[in-house]
């Protein structure tokens, strides 16, 4: 008698059916591929969602992020504040633009930057601070804007992986800068593609000049530019997407609730006041990270370790970043693990994976 393997869970899945597929073709049909009513009709969705005033689509999230760099007037001689636990995208942005990006280290009980630590890294050469909103959990915004405002500097908030999460009450994105990410991974995936939205018109204005090339007529140029804009077929995914992401962020909640009352011991709960939108669920195991990252991947659940390395630790950066202490996030690299936590996951896949991790954990 043969055991069947069992179905592998994936750390993310992205879910399209035919109103992608019928949206996608209306494009095709109108021959307006790039631009147009259907990239606006999606940022006006995302806008509307999240409660902000302006929304500009470009081709990804790192685009979203230098285009917000740019557009705020950073530049060589700069410095830019971002937390060293983070993917590189967060830090590239700051480097493309010719400033330096300063890495800094987390809170001890959160994934997110420590206020603290951005403090202490503000220097006179200092512009802005990249706030990034970790595995969903929203960074402490409030105290992140004091230390700002204090410091005259600026915050852009990378809600790459937190589309829908809430802090003190409001949705990440709903004030000042945030960008976002629709990669294939993400809350709202159409492949690939970005968005920065923002409370400011003219900015949003130079965010729409910088993603084409300064074009401010037809064939006219008012700035140096580049090409980060989002297709029309990608936006049409998008705008579907939107539709089905107050559903997912409930079903996203109510899976992290099973994986938090199942895994009490080794799971990191929200701070107070904050309302996590869960892109995953982080673990924090210690020493035996590695091992139940095995057990997991033997078990067929897709779990990662997000980030196994620290920005510190990264040789494109070596030379480019100026990198401040941070013990936290070098022990955080070690011993967090994130496991699967989006909204097609039945309650029997949670209890499978709350079964091979806790087995996992006793064992060690």
């Amino acid at each position: 008698m043969t055991t069947a393997t069992p179905s592998a869970i994936p750390m993310a899945r992205s879910w399209h059916d035919d109103d992608d597929l019928r949206a996608v073709e209306a494009v095709l049909v109108s021959g307006v591929l790039t631009g147009g009513p259907v990239v606006e009709a999606f940022e006006a969705g995302v806008a509307r969602f999240l409660g902000a005033e302006q929304a500009v689509a470009v081709n990804s999230g790192t685009a979203a992020l230098e285009l917000a760099l740019r557009a705020s007037g950073v530049g060589p001689g700069d410095e830019v504040i971002v937390p060293t636990f983070t993917y590189i995208a967060s830090a590239a942005a700051v480097a493309a633009v010719g400033a330096t990006p300063v890495l800094v280290d987390i809170r001890p009980d959160q994934p997110t930057v420590d206020p603290a630590a951005v403090d202490a890294a503000v220097g006179p050469r200092t512009v802005a601070v990249i706030a990034v909103h970790l595995y969903g959990h929203p960074a402490e915004t409030g105290s992140i804007a004091a230390v700002a405002t204090r410091r005259g500097i600026l915050v852009i908030d990378d809600a790459a992986q937190a589309f829908g999460a809430v802090d003190a009450g409001r949705m990440v994105g709903s004030t000042g800068t945030a960008c976002l990410s629709f990669h294939a991974s993400k809350h709202l995936s159409t492949g690939e593609g970005g968005m920065v939205v923002t409370d400011d018109a003219a900015f949003a204005d130079r965010l729409r000049r910088g993603r084409d090339h300064g074009t401010v007529g037809a064939y006219l140029h008012a700035s140096l530019g580049s090409n980060h804009r989002l297709s029309a077929t990608s936006a049409a995914i998008g705008t579907v997407q939107v539709g089905r992401q107050q559903a997912w962020l409930a079903r996203r909640r109510a899976v992290a609730a099973q994986l938090g009352a199942g895994l009490p011991q080794v799971a990191i709960p929200p701070r107070a006041g904050a309302e996590p939108s869960w892109m995953s669920f982080p673990l924090r195991i210690g020493p035996r990270r590695d091992m139940v990252l095995d057990a997991l991947r033997h078990g067929g659940i897709d779990a990662r370790s997000y980030y196994p390395r620290t920005l510190h630790e990264q040789p494109g950066l070596e030379g480019v970043a100026r990198r401040m202490p941070a013990p936290v996030a070098a022990r955080a690299a070690r011993e967090l693990l994130c496991l699967p936590c989006h909204p097609h996951l039945s309650d029997e896949d949670v209890e499978r994976v709350i079964g091979v991790v806790a087995s996992a954990v006793a064992s060690g």
